[in-house]
């Protein structure tokens, strides 16, 4: 039988994070969508040139075997041949990149280039598909010295402004339809390849997939709508007796805002229908701020050489022997994210200009939605709402840590179960 995997992937800048489900062929659809696997892989690679290659891992017992073919995907060392990648060689990818002392490639946030067109979102793409097939394989008891065969199915998004370019999503679609690729592991002492055929693939836009998970969610995400309903009771007592699951079911004219590290989405829904013209994207991200920051601090003599590097800073305890550095540094961090802020309220102001007073409620969300709490952010969105409808508030959802980060991923999932699940 035909082993297939179906994958929900978000292919962010910071991270790629996926929901797998897998079948060997045998088993039947619901069986197959009743219990995903999440994954989230850090969106780097390093490339290994001859220097750098390394002995295959070697393994004392059948237990150490084990245990690091369970935690293969943070240790992947590949070469892909494909004709949808023009980059050749060996690399390193996800975390086994970051546990290096290699110079690592990352989606460029300054570069104009879109997901869509770098060779970095094929990359890790395959490279999780392929690793996920190994994973299984082992623990099934296949013949890694064989090639392994795959058929994929998939669902993914891209901002919306590089969506909206013409034969951009055909285009981005054929890139995986159109070719067989192989991935090959040299982690070992045999190489395993991975040889992958994309039967489907579904592209969508980051923000409005997004809202397929807060629409769905008192069915298919109930701890989700909880965290918004309790967030609109809290800001909004007065009305509070009024916001319940149906109120999220009702939603029909709303803006969200999907804040990334490379990209903000500015997501119009009117009359329950995503809303393509009046949306769009800003090629700025809170990875932005964070290279501002660094390139400030450099000048203060501390010691970041990029943004991942204070990254792993900002979410480590502070440091007792330096009291008060972490503060500083956070201080400055908070002052660069405030010109983000207000590009996002210059965003919004466009897009209101072009929609008009029908908008009833916004959200906010994404990986950077979470460190942008602590800027003015809120309180900038709500005046420009206001001024735009009648100095009445327009409420707005700060989709919780939780769940801001993998709202899209949430949304893929759905729409790949509708489309590729089992037909009820």
């Amino acid at each position: 039988m035909t082993y297939k995997l179906y994958f929900a992937n978000d292919a962010g800048n910071d991270s790629l994070k996926g929901t797998l489900f897998a079948s060997d062929g045998t088993e039947a659809a619901k069986q197959i969508f009743s219990a995903g696997e999440d994954i989230e892989c850090p969106s780097v690679i390093a490339m290994k040139d001859s220097l750098d290659v390394t002995a295959p891992v070697e393994f004392s017992s059948e237990a150490e075997r084990d245990a690091y073919m369970d935690d293969s995907l943070n240790h992947m060392d590949v070469s892909i041949t494909s004709s949808s990648i023009s980059e050749a060689g060996r690399f390193l990818v996800g975390q086994a990149a970051l546990d290096s002392t290699m110079p690592l490639t990352h989606f460029d946030y300054n570069d104009l280039s879109g997901k869509s067109e770098v060779d970095l979102t094929l990359l890790l793409t395959l490279s999780n598909l392929a690793g996920k097939r190994v994973q299984d394989a082992y623990k099934k008891g296949e013949d890694l010295d064989n090639q392994l065969k795959m058929d994929v199915y998939m669902t993914t998004a891209l901002p919306i402004s590089e969506a909206k370019q013409p034969n951009v999503l055909r285009n981005y679609r054929k890139r995986y339809m159109d070719n067989t690729h192989i991935v090959t592991f040299h982690n070992f002492k045999n190489p395993i390849s991975v040889s992958l055929q994309f039967k489907n693939v579904f592209v969508g836009l980051e923000g409005e997939v997004a809202f397929a998970a807060i629409k769905n969610s008192p069915n298919a995400y109930p701890e989700l709508a909880n965290s918004i309903i309790n967030s609109l009771k809290e800001k909004y007592p007065k009305v509070a007796d009024k916001i319940n699951n149906q109120f999220i079911r009702n939603i029909k004219d709303a803006i969200g805002f999907d804040l990334g590290g490379k990209t903000s989405d500015c997501t119009v829904i009117t009359n329950g229908k995503p809303n393509i013209m009046a949306s769009n994207s800003i090629m700025r991200g809170y990875d932005n701020v964070l290279q501002r920051s660094v390139d400030y601090l450099q000048t203060k003599n501390y010691g970041f050489d990029n943004i991942r590097q204070l990254q792993k800073y900002l979410n480590e305890d502070e440091n007792p022997f330096a009291p008060g550095s972490k503060e500083k540094v956070i201080k400055v961090v908070s002052s660069a994210a405030e010109p983000f802020a207000d590009e996002i309220v210059s965003n919004a102001s466009q897009t209101l200009r072009k929609i008009g007073t029908s908008i009833k409620i916004g959200f906010v969300f994404g990986g950077a939605a979470v460190p942008m709490k602590t800027t003015r952010l809120y309180e900038k969105l709500n005046n420009k709402f206001m001024s735009f409808n009648g100095d009445q508030i327009i409420p707005i959802v700060w989709v919780d840590g939780p769940y801001a980060q993998v709202l899209n991923r949430m949304g893929l999932v759905l729409i790949l179960k509708a489309l590729m699940g089992p037909k009820e």
